[in-house]
């Protein structure tokens, strides 16, 4: 059972910081609409965790009709 954690979203040079809930295939991610609809544009980027862990993901669609944006693992 995933749990949801605090962490930074990596898109190119920018960051911010995001809530979000992985399991092993890929997983949900919880920020405003906007930084939400810069990680769909950018098609992948990096959640950053703690220490010198990360995890590489490739963003889905964004809908206006969620409060979040699903993501895959690579």
């Amino acid at each position: 059972m995933a749990v949801i954690q605090n962490g930074f979203v990596q898109l190119g040079f920018s960051r911010f910081p995001a809530e979000f809930k992985a399991t092993r295939l890929g997983g949900i991610l919880f920020a405003s609409k906007d930084q939400l609809k810069a990680c769909a544009a950018a098609g992948a980027g990096k959640i950053l965790l703690s220490g010198d862990r990360a995890l590489e993901v490739v963003f889905d669609e964004f809908s206006d009709d969620w409060p979040y944006l699903r993501f895959k693992l690579t």
